[in-house]
């Protein structure tokens, strides 16, 4: 074991970028295969020896177990996990024993309760025409786990990456579960209003966060900058994408982070540790072991009394300070960098210590201690002067419309996108049917039929806030005398079930037969007769 994988120096060539060590690399596909053959023939051995056929006959056969000899008098008990499921005292008392999975598992109690559902519905205007939205008041508790991820899935698949950021914005509060905004999709903007557990941010994909303590707490004089407020391995994995935390984190702070930005107060042990790429600045102090084989980004430390510059870190890393008079040679814009990361985390957090340090900018940015990967630091300065693209990405196209900026707000709402819009119906004339009374009145520009995303459209009861109301073809009244069948001439099964979303189920009896005020719909909704 050389145990080099963190030194870009892997004698073999596995976990190293380097073009010349990577030669030394002699695996090919056919290894892998190789030795999958002789597992399967090392497992045909064994199950021969125990008198099995396939792999389905020796599932859940654990009177084929025995427990070793020499622990087997010992203290422990081994007869509960190796009796047969079917010998059980309570086997059969509810269902069949089977011995192999049968019928697939039920997940609907797990996934039902998920706040993404909620959200779902609350951005069902950003899924149709891309619109940006605003969700606020949704509570959390520790439950709520991956909160913002099957938000995220949804919204790929109807928008990809397209969307800018801040277009789904979602305030919520309390004291969220593990993987808060794991894998959040750039457009998805995750305010939190509380604290959160492990795995904050976890393979952030392009999405903004922001989390900082309750405002009644703030003003009753909590101090965000001195206590724990996310835990332990925040930004695991994290792409790209932004992360403000007014307070501090646990241990291993943007552990294999490889592209996103973050601000935090305060960090434990091991922060940055394996980083590979975006920002991170810590406005507190940090743990030991920080910048263990960091190989790629930056890492600013606030470091007012100069105790950070004294330490000694790795000999793969370069520490240095922010010099405003001076910009680094490999990172021109440091500066303008650094203070556009600390203005978004204040505006979005409220950070005092943030304000602090602006308001003194920028002669307080000398007091940032800059920890610089030697060999990144390298590649940089060599793609300046080759006259090469740089290597240090944007924050640009991830930040979401800073608060005091209205204007960029503004600008960056996308268009409504509607190519189901209709013309505005003109007034009938002569008799007008009852039915069509109500779509006079109506806007006539939006959908009367949604064909995409449909299962998101019928779950909701505010269709009619959102969509026309549509007449049905019918039978001609020559035709329908004739029999007892359906009135209706065809059934557009998508256009049924959207006007049937327009109903908002509030349980008026015989809603569907009038608009007058001792019966029908107490909105004017009629719903077509099917």
């Amino acid at each position: 074991m050389m145990r080099k994988c963190h030194l870009n120096t892997c004698p073999v060539g596995i976990a190293t970028q380097d073009p010349v060590l990577r030669k030394k690399f002699e695996g090919m596909p056919e290894h892998v295969v190789n030795y999958l053959m002789l597992v399967a023939e090392e497992v045909r051995v064994l199950m021969a020896k125990l008198g099995f056929r396939t792999l389905d006959d020796a599932i859940g056969c654990a009177e084929a177990l025995r427990a070793d000899p020499s622990i087997r008098d010992g203290m422990l008990n081994f007869h509960p996990v190796l009796t047969p499921a079917h010998l059980l005292p309570d086997a059969g008392k509810i269902g069949q024993v089977e011995r192999r999975k049968t019928y697939g598992q039920d997940h609907f109690m797990i996934l039902q309760p998920l706040i993404d559902r909620t959200l779902l519905q609350d951005f069902k205007m950003t899924f149709r025409y891309g619109e940006t939205a605003v969700s606020e008041g949704r509570r959390l508790s520790n439950m709520h786990r991956t909160v913002g991820t099957l938000l995220s899935h949804e919204l790929y698949k109807r928008w990809g990456n397209t969307l800018p950021a801040g277009t789904c914005h979602a305030k919520v509060f309390g004291t969220s579960g593990q993987s808060f905004g794991a894998f959040t999709l750039k457009g998805v903007f995750l305010e939190l209003q509380g604290d959160s557990q492990d795995y904050f941010g976890k393979g952030l994909s392009g999405g903004a966060l922001a989390v900082y303590p309750p405002r009644g707490a703030l003003q009753a004089g909590f101090k965000a900058e001195a206590n724990i407020i996310i835990g332990n391995t925040a930004l695991y994995g994290a792409t790209s994408g932004v992360c403000f935390v007014r307070g501090i984190a646990a241990e291993r702070f943007g552990v294999r982070n490889s592209g996103a930005w973050a601000v935090v107060e305060g960090a434990g042990d091991h922060c940055c540790e394996y980083m590979t790429g975006g920002r991170v600045v810590v406005l507190g102090a940090v743990g030991d072991n920080v910048a263990a084989g960091m190989s790629g980004g930056i890492l600013w430390v606030w470091d007012p009394d100069g105790s950070f510059r004294q330490r000694s870190l790795p000999s793969s890393v370069d520490v240095g300070s922010v010099d405003p008079r001076s910009p680094h040679s490999a990172y021109p814009q440091e500066l303008q960098d650094l203070h556009k990361l600390m203005q978004a985390h204040h505006e979005f957090t409220g950070s005092t210590v943030a304000e602090g340090i602006l308001r003194r900018w920028p002669e307080s940015a000398s007091e940032m201690a800059r920890v610089f990967p030697v060999d990144f630091m390298k590649v940089a300065q060599e793609a300046q002067a080759a006259g090469q693209p740089s290597p240090f990405a944007l924050i640009d196209d991830f930040l979401p419309p800073l608060p005091s900026n209205a204007a960029a707000k503004e600008a960056r709402r996308p268009p409504r996108k509607n190519p189901l819009a209709l013309q505005q119906p003109a007034a009938p004339t002569g008799e007008v049917d009852i039915e069509d009374v109500a779509a006079i009145f109506k806007k006539g520009l939006r959908p009367k039929k949604v064909t995409e995303d449909l299962d998101q459209v019928v779950k909701n009861y505010r269709g009619f806030m959102t969509l026309d109301r549509a007449e049905l073809p019918k039978r001609s009244e020559q035709d329908r005398v004739e029999d007892f069948r359906e009135i209706l001439a065809r059934k557009d099964e998508q256009q049924i079930r959207t006007q049937a979303t327009r109903c908002m189920d509030c349980g008026t009896p015989f809603c569907h037969q009038s608009v007058t005020t001792k019966s029908g719909c107490p909105l004017g909704n009629l719903i077509p007769e099917w």
